[in-house]
């Protein structure tokens, strides 16, 4: 009985404190399991602050977390098959930003891509 009151009341501290505490961000915790570096691109939507990175390179078993601020939304994808041209232009086969660099500086992905989007809104 006594283990039973414990769980409880520890239960209902948790509640209140989350209830009373402010959430300022959350996180993503990018991974990689393909066999070959990938390339995630990142874009904001309008009118949500920029994170601090729009894309960056993932080698194969790596992970990235990237932090999300408060009311937050956006896109994330993968570009694959990435590389550069003689005058140092970075393209992708999947999901290519068209920024020409690793960042994708506020472009979207272009089809073939897959991408999730997320909206986080706390008051």
């Amino acid at each position: 009985m006594g283990c039973r009151l414990l769980l409880s009341a520890t239960v209902l501290t948790l509640l209140i404190t989350s209830f009373f505490s402010e959430v300022h961000s959350a996180s993503f915790k990018i991974v990689n399991k393909c066999r070959r570096t990938i390339w995630p691109g990142l874009l904001s939507g309008a009118g949500t602050a920029q994170l601090p990175t729009t894309g960056f390179a993932l080698k194969s078993g790596k992970s990235k977390t990237i932090t999300i601020p408060k009311s937050w939304s956006g896109r994330m994808w993968g570009r694959t098959h990435c590389g550069r041209d003689s005058s140092g232009k970075l393209s992708c086969l999947t999901g290519d930003c068209g920024s020409g660099k690793l960042e994708c500086a506020g472009s979207g992905a272009k089809p073939p891509a897959t991408l999730a989007e997320f909206t986080q809104s706390w008051g």
